[in-house]
């Protein structure tokens, strides 16, 4: 949520503010209630492009061509007040998210509602469907109302979503509001986070036999990391049953000349949905597999994040089966082929520095906090906490490497990696 749309100005120096003065965007001195208040402010533009979302505003913008359309005759249509509706598309419009068509103005703030006609930006393509619709329509329906809960959630050292719904926890409530593939959706976003050339050059990605893909949501990842892997590489989708189908469905609509396409026609990919607390469900692990999570494991506490990695482990087979009478890494002649390396484990997640050392970006501290909203137990960690977590489920951190704004940690088995 908060790598997507950056709106926050930058924080201040690394001593704090001086006094009660603060610094501006373009360097100048301000008091630091204007730095409180352009924080404030940042907090409020992503409530304001929320509620349109929530409201259906962007994809009805982007249905007449973009000829602008005035609040009273949209609010008919999306079934809200026309005076409200006028007030956040002018907020919105003030932000970029929207824009004014047109504005013959009024006498009246009656008039200037009827009279001003809203268009769409950039942004509000990106917010009528697709990834950035998604993040928004989670945050107004779900996180918004736990931000507000923090200081409850620090008082009770619980999470702040439960506290603001009743009780309810995170991933209970986004089921029982039909909202699971709205938050695929939304994680689709963290595609853009890694550009296909720093995902390219993270590590040599040929070779891979297999890519497993746990938690992959709608596939995106697992079809770019094919492409590099190369054509004998096969890939496993693992997910819930339910979002398993969904992106089914989405790869065969994907459109010719796709990367989703191509794995299809080749019958590279298999879709395979299950539980990841149930390890029995999980794919199992051949020698030459690599098992990719992202974002995954920072959504639980240690002891559900470490289950999760025993499974995965436990889906491990060290050796090739026999096939044909002869193992797997023998040539037809008898000669010995190179065998694959065992498999082993990607996890794409965030690391924070020790202790209170500054992130390299606010927005790793900041979504440590957004866990702390959002799931009981959810946490960014950092490089030691996460070498721990991974040698309680029985493997073996090898290596951390830093891509854009997220880190690679790779892992072998505990018996390998040790």
């Amino acid at each position: 949520l908060l790598l997507v749309r950056p709106a926050a100005p930058a924080p201040p120096p690394a001593g704090g503010l001086a006094g009660s003065r603060g610094h501006g965007s373009e360097g100048a001195i301000l008091p630091g209630e204007a730095v409180i208040a352009r924080r404030l402010a940042a907090s409020l533009t992503a409530a304001v492009d929320a509620a349109l979302v929530d409201l259906g505003v962007p994809p009805a913008l982007c249905e007449d061509g973009g000829r602008g359309q005035a609040a009273p005759a949209l609010a008919a249509r999306l079934g809200c007040d026309p005076t409200a509706l006028f007030r956040l598309l002018r907020a919105g419009a003030a932000t970029g998210v929207v824009r004014v068509v047109s504005a013959p103005g009024g006498d009246s703030a009656d008039d200037e509602a009827a009279s001003v006609r809203f268009g769409p930006t950039s942004l509000t393509v990106a917010l009528a469907a697709g990834p950035a619709a998604a993040v928004a329509a989670v945050y107004a329906r779900h996180l918004g109302a736990a931000y507000s809960r923090l200081a409850d959630a620090a008082r009770r050292g619980t999470d702040a979503y439960s506290l603001a719904h009743g009780g309810v926890p995170f991933w209970t409530r986004v089921e029982e509001v039909g909202d699971g593939a709205t938050f695929s959706s939304a994680m689709a976003a963290a595609e853009g986070l890694i550009s296909p050339a720093l995902l390219a050059s993270a590590r040599p990605w040929g070779g891979t036999r297999e890519i497993v893909d746990v938690g992959g949501a709608h596939g995106t990842l697992l079809a770019r990391l094919l492409d590099l892997a190369g054509p004998d590489a096969r890939g496993t989708l693992f997910d819930t049953p339910a979002v398993v189908e969904a992106a089914r469905a989405a790869w065969r609509a994907a459109g010719r000349g796709s990367l989703q396409a191509a794995a299809l026609a080749s019958g590279r990919v298999a879709f395979q949905g299950g539980d990841f607390f149930k390890a029995s469900t999980l794919p199992v692990l051949r020698p030459g597999a690599l098992a990719v999570a992202r974002f995954i494991l920072h959504d639980w506490c240690d002891a559900d994040a470490a289950a999760i990695l025993a499974g995965l482990r436990s889906r491990v087979v060290v050796e090739d089966e026999k096939v044909g009478g002869r193992q797997r890494g023998t040539a037809a002649g008898g000669s010995a082929a190179a065998a694959p390396p065992p498999p082993s484990l990607c996890l794409i997640e965030l690391v924070l520095p020790p202790g209170a050392a500054p992130p390299p970006h606010p927005a790793l501290a900041l979504s440590d906090v957004n866990m702390l909203a959002a799931v009981r137990g959810g946490r960014e960690r950092t490089a030691s906490e996460w070498a721990a977590l991974l040698a309680r489920g029985g493997w073996n951190l090898t290596s951390i490497r830093p891509v854009g704004t997220v880190f690679l940690l790779e892992a072998a088995t505990a018996e390998v990696g040790g």
